[in-house]
């Protein structure tokens, strides 16, 4: 029996790239990445408990008035006196319990400037890094004629093999093998 080639299409195309967005990633400043973002957040959640004492926040839990949110908006003071404004994502694990409607948290403590500066500029890294291979992945999926050639290089590409299933005209390619088969048996 004949193998079938899957000839990319659009949609092909555009699952791969939407694939790649989310599976690529730069091992090496994933790393640093990762070591700067748990410092940020411990930094930060140790400010937050100074600021927010347990105490209180127990009391503000108790009326319901404790925010679940994972991102937190901060006002980070630097050595100059400038305010800057940020937002922080923490970790699903072990959300913070901020007050609710607390406005932004207002940060002078420069050990924690610090963290999440380095947090933010090895996300920067990693981004650019990142925008790098993507765009290498992109050029391979563009420029392919067959999705096999791109499973060769890449094989998380074989998830595209799903939606290659849904669609009519790959369903279609045995039952036209067999109709090709009737056709050319009757003409010989």
């Amino acid at each position: 029996m004949q193998k079938y080639r899957i000839r990319m299409t659009k949609n092909i195309r555009d699952y791969l790239v939407v694939l790649a967005k989310h599976r690529v990633h730069d091992p090496d400043t994933k790393a640093v990445l990762d070591a700067a973002n748990k410092a940020g957040d411990a930094a930060l959640r140790a400010f937050m408990k100074k600021a927010w004492p347990a105490r209180d926040m127990k009391v503000l839990e108790k009326y319901g008035m404790i925010s679940t949110y994972a991102q937190i908006y901060v006002q980070l003071v630097g050595k100059s006196g400038e305010p800057r404004y940020t937002s922080w994502r923490f970790s699903r694990d072990k959300l913070p319990k901020p007050p609710m409607n607390y406005g932004q948290l207002k940060v002078d403590d420069q050990r924690v400037v610090r963290a999440i500066d380095d947090a933010e500029s090895a996300a920067a890294a990693h981004e650019k890094a990142r925008a790098s291979k993507l765009a290498t992945f992109e050029q391979l999926i563009f420029n392919a004629r067959y999705l096999e050639q791109i499973e060769e290089v890449w094989p998380a590409a074989k998830e595209a093999r799903k939606l290659v299933q849904q669609l009519p005209a790959v369903q279609l390619a045995p039952l036209m093998d067999q109709v090709r088969a009737i056709v050319e048996a009757k003409q010989a």
